[in-house]
């Protein structure tokens, strides 16, 4: 029994053979993805068990994030922590997620208090209008506060 990774999944691919570890697409059509970097048609569905790609959570607008989902958190006003979504259910009268960080386990109902994690490019550049920012509050010259910072031209 093969466990999917959906991150190498071929563009397309809606369903995984958790016998053999093949690729399909199931739409209008049967699919199979092959060697040769291609997808074959299908006369008919695979006997094996086939398991449905989840789809993916992009942010906010998709609502709560799902079960299983790591994503970051806002604590406080301007400070996001990385956690999991344990649960999904409704509380009182909404929609709630239960979502499980370093030290604590809390319930949220706002989808905007969630966001997908950064990737290592969003965060230097986070970080680099942060120094921006820094250089203009203490009116040095923006290039020797870059240089400083260590920033060079590739």
């Amino acid at each position: 029994m093969t466990k999917p990774d959906w991150s190498k999944a071929p563009e397309g691919a809606s369903h995984f053979g958790e016998a053999t570890g093949d690729w399909y697409k199931i739409g209008k059509g049967f699919y199979l993805w092959v060697e040769t970097k291609c997808w074959t048609p299908l006369l008919a569905l695979p006997s094996e068990k086939l398991i449905e790609m989840r789809p993916q959570w992009r942010g906010p607008e998709d609502g709560l994030p799902p079960v299983g989902t790591v994503c970051e958190y806002l604590v406080g006003e301007s400070m996001w922590e990385e956690v999991t979504v344990v649960h999904r259910g409704r509380c009182s009268w909404r929609d709630c997620a239960v979502i499980q960080g370093a030290n604590s386990i809390t319930v949220e109902h706002f989808p905007s208090s969630f966001r997908p994690i950064k990737t290592q490019e969003q965060r230097e550049l986070d970080q680099l209008y942060a120094d921006i920012d820094e250089a203009f509050a203490t009116n040095a010259t923006l290039s020797d506060f870059l240089y400083a910072k260590g920033y060079r031209k590739p």
